[in-house]
C-alpha cells in the first residue's frame, strides 16, 4: 500500500493533454481517418502495449484520467476504482510521457522562435504536429523545393542538353507540388483554419500553391508552354522550409528596415528629379547630347550617373561646350552619390541595430517562457512546493528533445545546470517576482491539493520561486537553473583523459618507459614557441620563392620558361613539401590523431601536404606532364601562405579583431544573404528570360553607339552580346554583372532597342534598387557586427571578445561514470584518470573558460544508483526506475560522514563540454544589465 502510495504522489503536478480520453472515444466527431490516426499514434507515441479489448483500453483510459484530479492544470473529472500496484506504475509512466513530450514541443518553440499560439493543446492536434515536425518531413520538403526550383533548367529557355520535353517537365512538378500541398494540409489540421488564414507566410504560400498547380496543369494538358511569369515565386516554398529559418530572418530584418530605406529613396528621387529637370533646359540645347535632349532620358542619364558607370562619358559633350558645365554633375554627384547615399546607409545601420538588439530581447523573453511552461510539467507532485526537476523527469525530457544523446551526457548536463556554470547573476526572476508581488499567502511552505488545484500558471511559478528563495536548494534543478538549458543543449561533452597524450602510461599498455618518455621530449619541442616560429619562417621563404620565382617566369620566354620549371622549380618543389611532410609528421607523433586533427589549421596542413606530396609523386613515378603537375603542386603547396594570417591575427592587433571569433559570425550570416541574394536573381531571371529570351543581342544595335560592344568580330570589346537571358545560369551571370554596376547601362540600353520598348527599362531599375536593399542590409549587418565587437571588448577585455568557445568543466565519480557508461553499448571503453580528491587545492570545480574563474561546490558522492534490479529499466519511456535520485543521496549524505573503505568516493572524472559562441552568447553577455528592465517589462505587458 505504501509502494502505491509513493507511485501515485510521483506524478506530475500539472498534466498534459486531459482531453485524451474524450479524443480516443469520441469517434462521431472525427472522420475514420482521423480517429485511426489517433489511436495509432496513442499505441505507437505513447508507448503502451496494445489492448486485446476496446473495454481494456477504455478501462487503461478511464483509470489514467483519474489520477490526475489533483493537478492544478487538469480539469478531467474524477472518479473512483482501485487499480493494482503494476496498473498504476504504467499509467504514471503515461502521465510523464505525454508531459515530457509536450515540454520538449514548448522547449523546440522556444528555440526555433515559433509562437505559441500554434502550439497543439489539444491531443486531436498532437499527431499532426509531429508529423509536420518530423525530419524526414522537412527533408522531403526541402527535396521538393530544390526539384520545383531546379526545373528552370529544363524549362524553355532551357540549358543546353538539359531541356525536358512538357510533359515530363510539368508531370514532375505537379508530383512535387502535391506532396507540398499534402505537407500545407497537415499544417492546416494542426493549426486550425482560422489561425491558418491569419499566417501571412502559411497563407502566401498557399496562393502560389494553388497557382503553380493550375499552371502545370494547363502545360500537361496543352503540351506546350506559355508566358509562365509566376514561375519567379517558386522561392517561397523554399524560404518557407524549416532549414531556411535564417534566410527568413535576413528577409524579415530587411523589410523591417524598409521604412527608413524608403523615406531616404523618396529624398533620393526628389534630387534625381530635381536634378534631372534642371539639366533639361540646361543641356537640351547643344547638339549631339542626347543624354539629356528629353525630360526621360535626362532622369535615365542621371540615374545611371548615380552608380558612377557612365562617368565622366555622359559629361564630357557639356564640358566641351563649357568648363562651367563640369560644376553641374560634380554638385550632382556630391549631394547624391557621397552624402545622400550615406546618409541612407547610416539610417538604415541604425534601424537594423535596433531591430537586432529588440530581437534579441524578444528570442530571449520567449526563451524564458518557454522554460516556463516546460518547467510546470516535470515537476512532481511530492516536490512542488520546492520546485525543482528530477533527474529522471530529465532524462525523459532527453528522450524527445535530444533523443541521440547518450545517458552520459543527459547527466552531465543535468549535473552543470545544477552547477550553474552558465548562471553569472544568480535568482533573477526571483528577486524579481519577490519585488512586484502582492499575494502574501503564497510564502507558506507548505500547500495542500486543494491550494495548488486552485492555482493557475503563472501563480504556480510565483510558488515555486517563493520555495527556492526559501529553501536554497542549491543542488536541485531549479527554474531560474532550468532557464539555461539551451546553453548545455549544443556541447560536446569530452572525457579529459583523452587530453592526456596519447603515448601516455595510464592511456596505453607500455611496459617500458623509454618511448613515453621519449615522446614528451618530442611533445615538448613541438610545442616550444620556436619550432611555431620555424614553420612560419619556412611558409615565410616559401612564399617569398614562389613570388620571385612568378617575376622570372613573367620575363623569361615561353621555351625558357619551360625548361626553368622542369628544373629548379621541381627542386624546389621537393624541399618545401619535405618541410611540410616533416612538420606534419612530427605533430601527428606529439599530438596523436585525434588531438591533431582538433585544430582547423591542422586540418588545412594536412590537405594542402598531402595533395602537394601526391601530386609531385605523379611526376617523379608516373611520369605524368612535367609542367602541369609541377605547376599544380606548387599551386598547392602556395595555399600554405594563407597559414600567415594566423600569425598576423596572434600578433597585429588590427587583424585580431577582423579575423576574430566575430568573423565566423559575419561568415555564418554571409551563408544566409547569399541565398536571400540567390532568390532574388532567381525571381529576376524568370522575368527576365519570360520577357529577354527570345532576343538575340549578336550584331544589334546598328547605328547606334552600342554597335561596337555587340558586333561579332572577335574583338575582345564586342563580346557584350554573351551577356542576356537565354537560359538560367546566363542570367545568373548576367544578373550579377548588373549588380556590380559596371557598364550596367550597355546591356539596359541594349535591350531597349532591341525589344523597341522603352517600359524594359522598369526592369533594370527596379532590379538595381532591390540590390541596393540588399547590399545596404548586408553592409549595415557587417558593422553592426563589428561595433558590437568593439563595445564588447571595451567592456569585457580582449581575451573574452577572442573565446571562440564556451568551455564548462564537470566532474563525477567512478560509479556514475560505470553506471552510465554501462547503459550507453556503443560508449567507447577507456580507463578513466583518476584523481585523488585530497591533491584538488580547490575542491571540486567547474570552470566557463570565457569568465577564467571557479566556482566552488560540495559533491556528495553516497550510493546513487540502487542495482537491485537492474533488468527494469523502461529507457523508452523516459523512466529509470533504478536511478535514485540525485537529490535523495545529497539528503542522505549530508546525515552520514564519507566513508574511507570506497575507493571510488575518492576519485573523480573531469569532463568538459565545448561548443562555439553564436550572437546569442555574445549577446546575452552584452546586454546582461538590461535583461532585469526587460523581464519587468514583459511581466507588467
Amino acid at each position: 500500500m505504501e509502494s502505491q502510495q509513493s507511485i501515485v504522489d510521483n506524478r506530475p503536478i500539472c498534466q498534459s493533454y486531459t482531453d485524451m480520453e474524450e479524443s480516443l472515444r469520441a469517434e462521431h466527431r472525427h472522420s475514420r481517418l482521423k480517429h485511426s490516426l489517433l489511436h495509432w499514434f496513442y499505441r505507437r507515441f505513447i508507448q503502451l502495449p496494445p489492448s486485446d479489448s476496446r473495454i481494456d483500453h477504455d478501462h487503461s483510459i478511464h483509470t489514467m484520467t483519474t489520477t490526475t484530479t489533483d493537478s492544478p492544470c487538469s480539469s478531467s473529472p474524477s472518479s473512483s476504482g482501485l487499480s493494482p500496484e503494476n496498473t498504476i506504475t504504467n499509467e504514471r509512466r503515461m502521465l510523464w510521457s505525454l508531459n515530457y513530450l509536450e515540454a520538449s514541443i514548448y522547449l523546440e518553440e522556444g528555440l526555433n522562435n515559433d509562437k505559441f499560439d500554434h502550439h497543439p493543446h489539444l491531443f486531436t492536434k498532437l499527431p499532426m504536429y509531429l508529423i509536420a515536425h518530423n525530419r524526414f518531413i522537412y527533408a522531403i520538403d526541402l527535396f521538393c523545393c530544390w526539384l520545383i526550383l531546379s526545373l528552370a533548367l529544363t524549362e524553355k529557355p532551357a540549358v543546353d542538353h538539359y531541356h525536358l520535353a512538357e510533359a515530363i517537365h510539368a508531370t514532375l512538378e505537379l508530383i512535387a507540388l502535391s506532396i507540398l500541398a499534402l505537407i500545407l494540409f497537415v499544417k492546416l489540421q494542426w493549426i486550425g483554419i482560422a489561425k491558418f488564414f491569419k499566417h501571412g507566410r502559411t497563407l502566401i504560400k498557399t496562393i502560389v500553391l494553388i497557382l503553380m498547380i493550375v499552371e502545370a496543369i494547363v502545360v500537361l494538358l496543352r503540351q506546350d508552354t506559355h508566358f509562365r511569369v509566376t514561375r519567379s515565386l517558386r522561392p517561397v516554398f523554399l524560404i518557407d522550409n524549416f532549414h531556411f529559418f535564417g534566410v527568413r530572418r535576413v528577409i524579415r530584418q530587411t523589410f523591417q528596415s524598409l521604412r527608413s530605406f524608403i523615406d531616404m529613396l523618396a529624398l533620393l528621387l526628389f534630387f534625381l528629379i530635381f536634378f534631372s529637370i534642371s539639366a533639361f533646359y540646361l543641356f537640351s540645347g547643344i547638339s549631339n547630347y542626347s543624354q539629356f535632349s528629353t525630360i526621360v532620358e535626362s532622369f535615365l542619364s542621371l540615374f545611371v550617373l548615380l552608380t558612377t558607370a557612365n562617368f565622366p562619358d555622359i559629361m564630357m559633350p557639356a564640358y566641351q561646350k563649357s568648363q562651367f558645365y563640369a560644376l553641374f554633375f560634380v554638385i550632382f554627384l556630391v549631394i547624391n552619390l557621397y552624402f545622400l547615399l550615406n546618409i541612407m546607409l547610416a539610417v538604415v545601420y541604425n534601424s537594423f541595430s535596433q531591430i537586432e538588439k529588440d530581437k534579441f530581447r524578444k528570442l530571449f523573453l520567449h526563451r524564458r517562457k518557454a522554460c516556463d511552461h516546460a518547467f510546470r510539467l516535470l515537476v512532481t507532485d511530492n516536490n512542488n512546493v520546492i520546485g525543482y526537476i528530477e533527474f529522471e523527469h530529465f532524462n525523459g525530457l532527453m528522450n524527445h528533445l535530444k533523443p541521440r544523446s547518450s545517458q552520459m551526457e543527459r547527466f552531465l548536463m543535468y549535473k552543470a545546470l545544477i552547477m550553474q556554470v552558465f548562471t553569472p547573476q544568480e535568482d533573477l526572476k526571483t528577486r524579481h517576482l519577490l519585488a512586484h508581488r502582492n499575494d502574501k499567502s503564497l510564502n507558506k511552505k507548505q500547500s495542500t491539493a486543494n491550494d495548488r488545484q486552485s492555482m493557475n500558471a503563472e501563480e504556480y511559478l510565483h510558488h515555486i520561486i517563493d520555495a527556492q528563495n526559501h529553501h536554497h536548494h542549491h543542488n536541485h534543478l531549479t527554474l531560474d537553473k532550468f532557464y539555461h538549458i539551451y546553453e548545455v543543449l549544443n556541447l560536446h561533452w569530452e572525457n579529459l583523459d583523452k587530453s592526456l597524450p596519447w603515448f601516455d602510461r595510464s592511456r596505453c599498455c607500455f611496459d617500458s618507459r623509454w618511448f613515453p618518455n621519449l615522446m614528451y621530449r618530442l611533445r615538448a619541442i613541438v610545442l616550444h614557441r620556436y619550432f611555431d616560429w620555424s614553420s612560419y619562417i619556412v611558409i615565410i621563404m616559401a612564399a617569398l620563392y614562389q613570388f620571385f620565382d612568378a617575376i622570372i617566369g613573367w620575363n623569361a620566354n615561353h621555351v625558357h620558361r619551360m625548361f626553368y620549371f622542369s628544373t629548379s622549380t621541381r627542386t624546389i618543389c621537393a624541399i618545401f613539401i619535405s618541410l611540410y611532410t616533416i612538420e606534419m609528421l612530427l605533430k601527428l607523433s606529439a599530438f596523436g590523431p585525434r588531438e591533431y586533427f582538433r585544430r582547423r589549421w591542422n586540418q588545412f596542413d594536412f590537405i594542402i601536404t598531402i595533395v602537394s606530396l601526391i601530386t609531385f609523386m605523379m611526376n617523379e613515378y608516373l611520369h605524368v606532364t612535367a609542367t602541369t603537375t609541377i605547376t599544380l603542386s606548387t599551386s598547392f603547396f602556395s595555399f600554405r601562405s594563407l597559414k600567415l594570417l594566423n600569425l598576423l591575427r596572434r600578433h597585429v592587433h588590427r587583424y585580431r579583431d577582423i579575423l576574430g571569433p566575430f568573423a565566423l559570425i559575419i561568415i555564418k550570416r554571409f551563408m544566409s544573404v547569399t541565398m536571400v541574394v540567390l532568390i532574388v536573381y532567381y525571381f529576376f531571371a524568370i522575368i527576365a528570360m519570360e520577357c529577354f529570351g527570345q532576343y538575340s543581342l549578336i550584331d544589334c544595335c546598328q547605328n547606334s553607339t552600342l554597335e561596337p560592344y555587340y558586333r561579332s568580330n572577335g574583338t575582345t570589346t564586342s563580346f557584350y552580346y554573351l551577356n542576356n537571358f537565354q537560359d538560367l545560369i546566363t542570367s545568373y551571370i548576367t544578373l550579377f554583372e548588373l549588380m556590380v554596376v559596371n557598364n550596367w547601362q550597355i546591356t539596359m540600353s541594349a535591350y531597349v532597342i532591341v525589344t523597341g520598348n522603352r517600359w524594359s527599362y522598369i526592369f533594370f531599375i527596379a532590379f538595381y534598387i532591390i540590390t541596393l536593399v540588399v547590399i545596404t542590409i548586408v553592409v549595415s549587418f557587417v558593422l553592426d557586427t563589428f561595433n558590437f565587437h568593439i563595445e564588447y571588448k571595451h567592456r569585457f577585455g580582449p581575451d573574452d571578445s577572442m573565446s571562440v568557445q564556451i568551455s564548462v568543466e564537470v566532474p563525477i565519480n567512478q560509479q556514475e561514470f560505470n553506471h552510465y557508461q554501462s547503459l550507453d553499448k556503443d560508449l567507447i571503453e577507456q580507463r578513466p584518470s583518476m584523481i585523488n580528491l585530497s591533491s584538488l587545492d580547490c575542491g571540486w570545480c567547474s570552470s566557463l573558460s570565457m569568465d577564467n574563474n571557479f566556482s566552488r561546490f560540495d559533491y556528495y558522492s553516497n550510493k546513487l544508483f540502487n542495482t537491485s534490479n537492474p533488468s527494469s529499466s523502461p529507457i523508452s519511456l523516459g523512466i529509470n526506475e533504478n536511478v535514485k535520485d540525485f537529490e535523495t543521496i545529497i539528503e542522505e549524505e549530508t546525515d552520514t560522514q564519507p566513508s574511507n573503505t570506497t575507493i571510488h568516493n575518492k576519485r573523480t572524472i573531469m569532463f568538459r563540454g565545448r561548443k562555439i559562441r553564436d550572437k546569442f552568447s555574445y549577446n546575452l553577455r552584452m546586454y546582461h544589465d538590461e535583461l532585469e528592465k526587460w523581464i519587468n517589462q514583459s511581466e507588467y505587458s
